[in-house]
This record gives C-alpha cells, structure tokens and sequence, in this order.
C-alpha cells in the first residue's frame, strides 16, 4: 500500500511540475518533500528515498550506510511522516482514492493470473493447485484487505505521532 501511495504521488508531483522545462527524476521528488527537512535535521536527502529502490542500484553506486534505512519499516516510516506535507498528501490518497484504484486493478490482475496459469498448463482444470504450488502467483488485495491496510497505516501514523518508536 505504502509503495502503491507513493506512486500516485509521484504521478501526481510530475502532472504538476510537467511545465517545467528541465526533465524530472525522482530527486526533484524528494527535494519536493523532504529538502528542507533533509537540511534542517542534517539527514542526506537520500535517506528519504524508497529503501527498495536503492536496494537494486548497482553495486558501484550504492553508498555504504548503516544509518540508512534498509527496507519499508518503522524507522523509514518515522523518517518521512516528519514531513507534513508529505504526510497530508499521503493520507489524502490513501483515504480518497486508494481503494478505487485497488478495486480498478483487480479484474487485470486476475486475467493476467489465468493467462500465466493458461500458458504454463494449459485447460488442465487444476487451478486451485497451480496457486497452492506456485509461491510467485498472489491473489490481487480484496476490498477488505485495503481497508485493514489502510486502518494500519493509520495505527502506525498514530503511535508515531505519540513517539512511541522513537529513540529518545
């Protein structure tokens, strides 16, 4: 879901920026953000970017840092909820139209399931098998799966808010 919101953002961050006359990156993204929080608390700016992005640069460009968070955790997560913009836009999204664009995608990704499943096997009529077996093949979200994400990234929003992860 977090990666999910962070796209729309993006979309939406180079919709609004698309007159620009230089070319946008993923940094102008994060300057956008998380600059003058990156400034003010002395954090390198891209210790905001998604940790899964950074995972798969190559080896030569990536910066040994141990302060850096490695994946999507609550440390990543206390990192930039400290930006309220990006705090605003994100539960905006998330509680505007993030379900309609979980609910959209569904039908695609169950005709994307059974043409793997079509391809690989043929009419064999063993589907319930082909999904226990193959691990790679996930149901997409249910309706009820996006509300308890939702409802647990509030909780997680929350318990940030009371500083119950931090350090201090």
């Amino acid at each position: 879901m977090y990666k999910k919101s962070i796209k729309w953002l993006k979309h939406l961050f180079f919709l609004k920026m698309k007159n620009t006359k230089k070319r946008l990156t993923e940094t102008d993204f994060l300057k956008f953000y998380f600059d003058d929080l990156s400034k003010s608390k002395k954090i390198p700016l891209n210790y905001y970017q998604d940790p899964l992005v950074q995972k798969y640069r190559k080896r030569k460009s990536r910066v040994k840092d141990e302060k850096r968070p490695k994946s999507i955790n609550i440390c990543y997560l206390t990192l930039v909820f400290e930006c309220e913009d990006f705090v605003t836009d994100f539960f905006d999204y998330i509680d505007g139209q993030l379900m309609e664009h979980c609910m959209l995608e569904i039908p695609d990704k169950f005709q994307l399931i059974f043409r793997n499943y079509l391809r690989k096997n043929g009419d064999s009529g063993k589907v319930k098998e082909y999904f226990e077996s193959n691990k790679r093949c996930k149901l997409p979200w249910s309706f009820y799966d996006v509300k308890i994400a939702i409802k647990a990234m509030k909780f997680v929003w929350t318990d940030i808010k009371k500083g119950i992860f931090s350090n201090k």
